[in-house]
């Protein structure tokens, strides 16, 4: 094996060295190959193409097939790394094409011009393939500068390969005979003609000498460029050729076949408008002639609307004409591009037949045919049932719709016809319609001008509907007019309908004055929806609405709704025939339809009512007033700094019967330095004590000083209820030795209404009082923090006092769920995180921190608190913090807070540690729900003392062969869930021993214990081993009574001590192993056997032949002789023939 291996290898070296070595390449004169070298760059030799063929000595083509493959060997070796020579001109190429052939029965008789181009003046030769595979060389002429010839070698299929040399152009001229094919329809010609470069077109005409040879057509790669008939009426075809294969083909007329082929048509029969439309595509297979017309017979009793041909570029529609002496009968003019197929696009229609009329469908037959057949297809058309009359000879059968074309789903009946001509009877019988349907009103009074929308909504349930009828009596004598006749109609739902045009007619006689009619374009189903609109004039400027309301004829018509709308100054009285109108539901909304700058509020208040009887009669009595304005106010308040109180105004406006678009306020003088000029430029820069001015829904507000006094300008006129927001800090005396210190706060007068109401809200009510000289104030119940007061006397001021001196912060809130953290280092330093989910918390926050803790930091939804203002100590005690975590908001707050704090080390924990945990506590009114509590301990130390009234949320899992405590499953995905549900502080990384626990309500304070990880083993094991050593000493300890004495010392231990025992058992089961491996260790010692001497048996001397042999081993009752050590040493002589010893 290993002598074919090295074979192998030896034989690839030999070939990978033989396929890099170029052939031998020699020059015309003989000289050597190195002369050639230097005669030729070696640039020049890299730029060589692969059909560069080098010449023998004397000159002529190489012969030998082994010279020819090491030239293309050589040559593939340098189109590898070709690429940097791409820009470089090709060494030869075809710059001319040009074929001409006859056709002469079952071949053709081709002449090939062929122009060569050779670039290169090496005096290699050159290889060009040519093909013409087909064909046959008949003879072959060259003129050029230099030599041409076929290449020597031979190739099967390849078709003609020539060589070339000297550089320059070289024509060739072939004789070709090509085969020419027989086909179903006629003769084809292929050639395969040599590969041009990119651009070049060869060209190639061709003549067939028959007169039954008709319509060419080409090939890939072909193109027909013209086709022109011979003067022996045969046909000419010049082509351009653009691929590597000459392709054409043509026809072969029949004298027995006739002119059109196969004609395939469709009929789509529907309804547009009012008329029956018949829309049809034809196709027809051209066979053998040229047809520049068509004759067609037109179906009965349906005119031409435009008939297209649809191959052509023009989109105007044929000419056609009548047949003289053929009635029913039309000349169709064809466009001159007409080749094999022709498809022509029909449009026909007549009127609508009436009620029960028989229609019959026909025609569209085309003369001189070969075979006709098709299909007839009938949309549904609403309202209507089709009934057919189809004779016994009739080529026309029913057939099942189809399903897979587009609009196939619109199709109710199909037919199919074999041959022409056709005639089927239609019947359309009218289906009695059924609808139901509503309509809405809208009423708008204007000054000496009245207006009346009526949204009308109509469900067809059967048939269709083409007019809707509705009786309005007195609409004429009261003076209404249509606005408009031409109204469209919305067949269909709002996002996906139709539309139609109708016409509005009115009664023209005393029968129908009360009569409205609404005519639509066409038969409709389904849903139609439209809009009357109807206009009145008047000399008053105040005229109501007395009267009824259109009503549709023959509909049930349900309860909708009415809405009158008119100037905002406008008061009405809507009253019917019962009394005045119920209101709408609450969740009532104006009909759709309406137009918009109807409906839009800017316009005019629109009032809803419920209309149970359409029918009856409504009066609308308008009563005009003076414009009026109510306003209220609150005054909210909250110490943001130590000298700076913000105050929030909200003055709640109230304006009917007109439109406001801005308000006066009259300014103290206590806040000329607070709000004017140059302090509202500033805006909300408070650092600047700049106001603020803005709508509830924050939309801020222009504002400016007019004449002393403030006037805000509104976003927009408005009317009804909205509410400004003055925004301000207001400068208050600051802290002093004394706790309580009193001060006022002025409140922004309104000039357009006086305050019916005053309301106080302190935000800060653990820093803020109202003051004791206050009177005439009620309580309010508030339902964010804080304190409410209200009064309706007007006031200017209200007096407030500012007392520190408070201990308890009276606040009321919800956590719901407390997250704490405890790390312990390995250092003994503790750093506890507590996370808190607090729900409607008011502004400021007051925290209570271990007396011993350090440097403490305060999140509120992953926002650092980091100034004075947010961040404060509250008392003199150390521990206590007041937190500022509003976001200029007065509502109740909800959100995560967190506290990061590190208190004072007690130590590195030792074998045993008792550790007590103290935790941020709140005021006695804040209600945790629950507590979860972490505790991390260093990794080389266990919890062996639970945290008392605490639930643990962890088990014992086993960790390859040792059990461990880790938390459950529920707790490490409730962990997660806490942590991905709030924005809370930075989240922190736990190592060591972790131990979770959780509790209901607060949790102050946990204490718990931790053993060295150490001496939990020393104990362990030294205890069982101990005990281990005791049974194995003292018998009488081996009983089932010992066993019983330790297990029930065990489970009282666990009584008290459960967590302990867990903790120890372990290390037990190790000390139990341990004395078991020392036990058998020293029973195997006991059992050890005393080792003796081997003794070796030594025969004793010979005695006398025939004496009888005693043994020497005294005391052995054996007759064998026992071994023993010798007392001496005998020389036994040499035997005796006999065999004895002497």
């Amino acid at each position: 094996m290993l002598r074919v291996l090295i074979i192998l290898a030896a034989t690839s070296v030999a070939f990978g060295l033989s396929a890099v070595t170029p052939g031998r390449a020699w020059s015309d004169d003989g000289n050597s190959p190195s002369a050639r070298e230097s005669a030729s760059s070696s640039t020049d030799r890299a730029n060589a193409e692969s059909d560069a063929v080098p010449p023998t000595d004397e000159g002529r083509l190489p012969q030998s097939d082994n010279e020819n493959r090491r030239a293309e060997t050589f040559t593939e070796i340098f189109e590898a790394d070709a690429e940097h020579l791409a820009d470089r001109p090709k060494a030869i190429y075809i710059s001319r094409l040009e074929l001409n052939g006859v056709v002469q029965g079952d071949t053709a008789e081709v002449t090939a011009a062929v122009d060569v181009e050779l670039t290169r003046a090496t005096g290699d030769w050159y290889v060009l393939p040519l093909g013409f595979d087909q064909a046959s060389l008949l003879s072959s002429r060259y003129e050029g500068p230099g030599d041409a010839a076929p290449e020597g070698a031979e190739r099967q299929g390849s078709g003609q390969r020539w060589v070339f040399r000297g550089k320059g152009r070289h024509q060739l001229t072939f004789q070709l005979r090509v085969p020419v094919r027989r086909t179903a329809t006629g003769r084809q010609l292929q050639l395969t003609i040599p590969e041009l470069p990119n651009g070049f077109r060869a060209i190639a005409n061709l003549r067939v000498d028959d007169a039954r040879a008709v319509r060419g057509t080409a090939g890939q790669g072909t193109t027909i460029s013209s086709t022109n008939a011979t003067e022996s009426k045969g046909l000419s075809l010049e082509c351009e050729v653009s691929g590597i294969r000459w392709d054409v083909s043509w026809r072969i007329r029949r004298d027995d076949a006739p002119t059109i082929g196969a004609v395939t048509t469709l009929l789509r029969v529907t309804r547009s408008s009012n008329r029956l439309q018949v829309s049809a595509l034809q196709e027809c297979r051209i066979a053998w002639a040229d047809v520049d017309h068509l004759r067609v017979r037109i179906p009965e009793g349906f005119e031409i609307e435009a008939v297209r041909q649809m191959q052509s570029d023009s989109s105007q529609p044929l000419r056609f004409e009548g047949v003289s002496g053929e009635p029913g009968w039309i000349k169709v003019s064809l466009t001159d591009d007409v080749q094999d197929r022709v498809e022509l696009q029909w449009e026909l229609s007549r009127p609508f037949p009436d009620d029960g009329e028989v229609i019959r469908l026909d025609g569209l037959e085309i003369a001189d045919a070969g075979s006709q057949s098709g299909s007839i297809e009938i949309e549904a058309i609403p309202g209507y049932f089709l009934d057919w009359v189809n004779y016994e000879d009739s080529p026309v059968t029913q057939v099942d719709p189809p399903d897979d074309r587009p609009g196939a789903a619109n199709i109710a009946y199909a037919f199919k016809f074999s041959h022409q001509p056709i005639d089927l009877d239609l019947r359309f019988s009218q289906i009695d319609a059924e609808t139901d349907g509503t309509a809405d009103y809208l009423i708008r009074l204007n000054e000496g001008k009245a207006d009346l929308y009526a949204a009308v909504q109509i469900e067809v349930l059967s048939g269709s509907v083409d007019r809707v009828e509705l009786t309005w009596p007195g609409h004429r004598e009261d003076g209404w007019r249509p606005a408009r006749t031409t109204i469209p109609v919305h067949v269909g739902e709002q996002t996906s309908s139709t539309e139609h045009e109708a016409i509005l007619e009115t009664g023209i006689d005393d029968d129908s004055q009360d009569l409205l009619s609404v005519r639509i374009d066409e038969p409709c189903t389904g849903r139609l929806s439209f809009l009357l609109h109807f206009e009145r004039t008047s000399a008053s400027d105040a005229d109501g609405f007395a009267g009824p309301l259109p009503l549709l004829n023959g509909v049930s018509q349900r309860s909708r709704t009415l809405a009158v709308a008119g100037p905002i100054d406008f008061e009405f009285d809507v009253v019917g025939e019962s009394g005045p109108l119920p209101a709408p539901p609450a969740d009532a909304r104006l009909a759709p339809g309406f137009p918009e700058e109807v409906t839009e509020p800017a316009s005019s208040p629109i009032t809803l009512y419920r209309i149970d009887s359409p029918d009856q009669t409504l009066n609308i009595d308008v009563t005009r007033h003076q414009r009026s304005i109510e306003a209220n106010v609150m005054v909210a308040v909250t110490d943001l700094r130590p000298a700076r109180l913000r105050v929030i105004q909200e003055v709640a406006f109230s304006v009917a019967y007109g439109r406001i678009e801005s308000v006066l306020f009259d300014r103290p003088e206590s806040l000329s330095s607070v709000i004017n000029s140059d302090s509202i430029a500033l805006g909300d820069d408070y650092s600047e004590i700049g106001p603020r001015f803005r709508l509830r829904d924050g939309t801020p507000l222009q504002a400016e000083i007019v004449e002393g006094h403030l006037k805000v300008n509104l976003d927009e006129p408005r009317h009804g209820d909205f509410s400004i927001f003055i925004d301000y800090l207001l400068p208050v005396p600051g802290r002093s030795d004394e706790h309580t210190v009193s001060f006022d706060v002025p409140i922004l007068p309104s000039i357009d209404a006086e305050y019916g109401s005053t309301v106080l809200q302190i935000v800060d009510e653990d820093v803020l009082r109202l003051d004791a000289k206050e009177t005439g104030w009620q309580p309010e119940l508030t339902r964010t923090s804080g304190e409410a007061w209200s009064t309706r006397t007007p006031r200017e001021f209200v007096r407030l006092s500012r007392d520190e001196s408070i201990v308890n912060v009276p606040q009321q809130y919800t956590i719901e769920t407390a997250f704490l953290r405890t790390l312990i280092g390995d250092e003994g330093q503790t750093t506890t995180y507590a996370d808190y989910d607090v729900r409607e918390a008011p502004a400021r926050l007051l925290i209570m921190l271990p007396q011993d803790t350090g440097a403490a930091d305060f999140y509120w939804n992953g926002r650092k608190l980091t100034s004075d203002r947010e961040v404060r100590p509250y008392t003199g005690e150390p521990g206590q913090y007041l937190l500022a975590i509003e976001d200029g908001e007065l509502e109740a707050l909800s959100g995560r807070l967190s506290v990061r704090f590190r208190s004072q080390s007690h130590g590195v924990l030792n074998f045993i540690s008792q550790r007590t945990v103290q935790f941020p506590r709140f005021p006695q009114r804040v209600w945790i729900e629950e507590t979860i509590w972490e505790i991390g301990l260093p990794l080389g130390h266990q919890l062996f003392e639970s945290p008392d009234g605490m639930v643990p949320q962890y088990t014992w899992e086993r960790t390859v062969a040792v059990w461990m405590r880790r938390p459950t499953r529920a707790y490490r995905d409730r962990r997660a869930n806490f942590i991905a549900s709030g924005s809370g502080a930075p989240p922190v990384s736990q190592g060591g021993n972790v131990y979770a626990y959780r509790a209901v309500g607060s949790l102050q304070a946990a204490q718990f214990g931790s053993m060295a990880q150490t001496f939990i083993v020393l104990i362990g094991a030294g205890v069982t081993l101990l005990l281990g050593f005791v049974f194995g000493r003292i018998p009488t300890t081996r009983n089932v009574f010992s066993i019983l004495v330790l297990g029930f010392v065990f489970s009282l231990a666990s009584l008290w001590r459960l967590e302990l025992m867990q903790l120890l058992l372990q290390p037990a089961l190790l000390g139990l192993l341990l004395a078991l491996v020392a036990t058998t260790f020293d029973t195997a010692a006991r059992r050890r056997p005393r080792r003796r001497l081997r003794e070796t048996p030594v025969e004793p001397p010979p005695s006398a032949v025939g004496r009888e042999q005693r043994s020497s081993v005294y005391g052995s009752s054996s007759a064998a002789p026992r071994s023993q050590a010798p007392t001496a040493v005998y020389q036994p002589s040499a035997p005796s023939e006999s065999g004895g010893a002497s």
